[in-house]
C-alpha cells in the first residue's frame, strides 16, 4: 500500500474511528484504577465521558461506514449495534455494571466494523 492510499478520506475515517473506539475501550478497562485516583485530582466522576465517546463515535461510524454504499449490510449492522451499545452504556439505565459491559462490547464492535471497512477500501 502506498502512502497516498493510506491517507484517503475513506481510510482516514476508518482509522480515526477505530482509534477512537480503542481509546474508549481503554477508558473502560482502566476506569476502576482511574476512578480511585479521581478524588486526588479534584474530580468526582468520569461518567460524562461515556456520553462524550458515544457522541463522537456516532458521526465517525456514519461518515466512514454507514453512508458508504460499498460497505456490506452486515458491517453496517455491526457498526449500528456498536454505537447503540455505547449510547446505552452512556445512559446507565440498567446500572453501572451494564454500562461498562455494553460500552466495552460496543467499542469492540465498532473496532471490528472499522477494520472490516478498511479491508474493503
Amino acid at each position: 500500500m502506498s502512502l497516498s492510499e493510506a491517507l484517503t478520506p475513506r481510510r482516514s475515517g476508518d482509522v480515526l474511528g477505530a482509534g477512537l473506539s480503542v481509546v474508549c475501550l481503554l477508558h473502560c478497562l482502566t476506569a476502576p484504577v482511574l476512578v480511585s485516583a479521581l478524588p486526588l485530582i479534584g474530580l468526582a466522576t468520569t461518567e460524562w465521558l461515556h456520553g462524550v465517546f458515544a457522541l463522537i463515535a456516532a458521526p465517525f461510524a456514519y461518515g466512514s461506514i454507514l453512508r458508504r454504499p460499498d460497505i456490506a449490510t452486515a458491517i453496517k449492522t455491526v457498526a449500528v449495534l456498536g454505537v447503540s451499545l455505547l449510547a446505552f452504556g452512556a445512559t446507565e439505565l440498567m446500572g453501572h455494571g451494564w454500562a461498562v459491559g455494553s460500552t466495552i462490547l460496543g467499542s469492540l464492535l465498532l473496532i471490528s466494523a472499522h477494520v472490516a471497512s478498511l479491508r474493503r477500501v
